[in-house]
C-alpha cells in the first residue's frame, strides 16, 4: 500500500486536455473521491504553457490512504505524445513527508532524487517518464489503438510496469450528458488490487472515471466533477 496513494493521485490527475494531431489545450480538472457511497477527498489538475514547455500541476487528497501528494511535472509536446523534462512531487503521509525530484536530461532515463539523493532500484532501471506522463500518453495510446497496452513508469525508488487490459467502449455520465470512454483494466502483480480506468474522447481524452477494487471490493470511485478547456 505504501506507493498505492502516490500512483492513485497522479493517475486521477491524469490526461492532458487536446486534440490528439494538435497543440496542446490549457485546461482545469476537478474530481471528487468517493468509499462506500461515502466523500473521500478529491483532486484537481491544470495544465498551462510556460515558455517553451508545458507545466501540469495537480494535487489529490484521499481519506482512504490518508494522504496527499502534490505534482509539478514540466513536459515537452513530441507530436502525438508527451515526455517528461522534469518534476517535484510532495509525498505526505501519516507521520511522513517525502520530497522527490525527477530529471529526464538525455531524453531516455528519469533519474529520481529524494531529499536531494539519487534513487537507484539494482532490479529495474528507470523509466523514461514519471506517473503523471505515463498516464496522460496512456490515454492517448488508446486513442490512437484500441489494444491491450503495456508501459511502465519510474516512481521514488522503484519502478512500475503494468499491462492494460482493453475491456471496449462504455457510456459515462458527465455534466448529465452520456459520454463514449474508452475502457482500460490494470492489474496489480500480487492480483488482489484491480484498477479500471475511462477515457472520454470527446473530453480531449480526459480521465472522465476511476474505480479501485481490492479482494473483488470496490473500495475507491473517482469521477470527473468539472473541466474546461481554454480555447486556442
Amino acid at each position: 500500500m505504501k506507493n498505492i496513494l502516490a500512483l492513485i493521485s497522479l493517475l486521477l490527475l491524469s490526461p492532458l486536455g487536446f486534440a490528439q494531431s494538435s497543440k496542446p489545450t490549457p485546461f482545469f480538472a476537478q474530481y471528487q473521491a468517493t468509499s462506500k457511497g461515502l466523500p473521500c477527498g478529491g483532486g484537481w489538475q491544470r495544465l498551462f504553457q510556460e515558455a517553451q514547455h508545458y507545466r501540469l500541476q495537480s494535487q489529490g487528497d484521499f481519506c482512504l490512504f490518508g494522504g496527499e501528494v502534490d505534482s509539478d511535472v514540466v513536459l515537452q509536446w513530441q507530436s502525438t505524445r508527451w515526455q517528461s523534462i522534469r518534476f517535484e512531487a510532495s509525498v505526505k503521509r501519516w507521520f511522513r513527508h517525502d520530497q522527490y525530484q525527477g530529471k529526464n536530461p538525455s531524453g531516455t532515463q528519469m533519474l529520481v532524487f529524494k531529499e536531494g539523493k539519487l534513487l537507484d532500484d539494482p532490479e529495474f532501471a528507470p523509466a523514461t517518464q514519471d506517473p503523471a506522463t505515463m498516464i496522460q500518453n496512456l490515454g492517448l495510446a488508446i486513442s490512437e489503438q484500441q489494444q491491450d497496452l503495456f508501459t511502465d513508469y519510474t516512481w521514488g525508488d522503484e519502478t512500475r510496469h503494468y499491462p492494460f487490459e482493453w475491456l471496449g467502449d462504455d457510456t459515462i455520465e458527465f455534466n448529465g450528458k452520456p459520454y463514449a470512454a474508452y475502457h482500460l483494466r490494470q492489474t496489480h502483480p500480487k492480483k488482489s488490487r484491480v484498477a479500471d480506468f475511462w477515457f472520454a474522447p470527446a473530453l480531449n481524452h480526459q480521465l472522465i472515471q476511476m474505480t479501485v477494487h481490492r479482494l473483488g471490493i470496490k473500495v475507491l470511485h473517482v469521477e470527473l466533477t468539472e473541466f474546461s478547456a481554454a480555447s486556442h
